[in-house]
């Protein structure tokens, strides 16, 4: 049974709305320690009421809102249910191109990688050297295994 210092730490609301976790946050999750280790609010929430559950399987939210406590939003599930559950409610947003984090290259190298290889012959390992990339990643925007919108 949790203990009163976790229940002091969430917003309790109506039985279907949102049990908003006040607490800690680590990546918009409720966070509760608990002597040397800190737990996520909903796992322990989860773990509480079904007993313990194998830390390759997720508790995911119905409601999409990570600092939720409320046991009727949450289920088991694994990674593939958790992103299913994401895609089939529209949440997946791909981010292309300069848009994604780890792109290296933008939309003006990109042409200018195809232009160099088609009109100019340039070998790949100077163009690589050039965009700081690898070769694989000058053959995939070739061969528009990657950037293939532009």
């Amino acid at each position: 049974m949790l203990e009163k210092r976790f229940w002091n730490k969430v917003q309790v609301a109506t039985l279907n709305e949102c049990w908003l976790w006040v607490g800690g946050h680590c990546q918009g999750y409720g966070v509760f320690r608990i002597g040397d280790t800190v737990k996520r609010a909903h796992r322990l929430v989860y773990e509480d009421f079904y007993g313990s559950v194998s830390a390759t399987l997720l508790i995911c939210h119905k409601c999409d809102n990570r600092a939720c406590v409320n046991l009727r939003h949450l289920f088991l599930g694994t990674t593939a249910d958790n992103n299913l559950d994401r895609d089939l409610k529209g949440r997946h947003v791909k981010l292309l191109g300069e848009q994604h984090g780890m792109s290296r290259l933008t939309t003006e190298a990109v042409l200018d990688i195809r232009h160099a290889i088609n009109q100019l012959y340039v070998k790949r390992t100077i163009l690589a050297q050039k965009y700081n990339v690898s070769k694989t990643a000058i053959s995939d925007v070739i061969r528009r295994k990657t950037w293939a919108w532009l």
